[in-house]
């Protein structure tokens, strides 16, 4: 796969094929390798194909996670899933607060959700997901203003 450039832009990283006359064929999730370091260890032999297919499920992160990104995804994963591929969210943001965009028949709708529930969103193909920055609102504080010395 290194020699070959690796898998192109539309190119899956989770299921590659190792296709072998006469056996049941070798999946491949290059994630395993990439967030735990397991890698299967698969001697290629003589007239074996290496087959990499489209990828089926890409999801993009921006503001607020620790690496932005594009993330492919299989189909049993979920939200927590991908905080936990992208290295999880920077300090100080809302974790509270993630905005999920995505497109269904030409319209943007905005999904919120928050990190308690993340297991259970179910993310789609080009959704694209941003934490809000915290808000500026601060309890338990006074401002003083007008004809005084020192506002503030």
């Amino acid at each position: 796969m290194y020699s070959a450039g690796g898998p192109s832009e539309i190119g899956t990283y989770r299921n590659i094929k190792i296709l072998r006359a006469g056996s049941k064929d070798i999946n491949i999730d290059l994630y395993d390798y990439f967030t735990k370091g397991i890698f299967p260890s698969v001697g290629l032999r003589d007239q074996d194909v290496i087959f990499v297919p489209v990828i089926k499920k890409e999801v993009t992160t921006d503001i607020g996670f620790r690496t932005s990104k594009k993330f492919e995804l299989k189909n049993d994963e979920n939200l927590l899933d991908l905080i936990n591929y992208s290295g999880g969210f920077l300090p100080g943001m809302n974790k509270d607060n993630i905005l999920i965009k995505r497109v269904i028949n030409n319209k943007t709708e905005f999904i919120d959700s928050n990190v308690d529930n993340s297991n259970i969103i179910s993310l789609e193909d080009g959704d694209f997901l941003s934490l809000r920055k915290p808000n500026e609102y601060i309890e338990n504080k006074v401002i003083v203003s007008g004809s005084i010395r020192n506002p503030g």
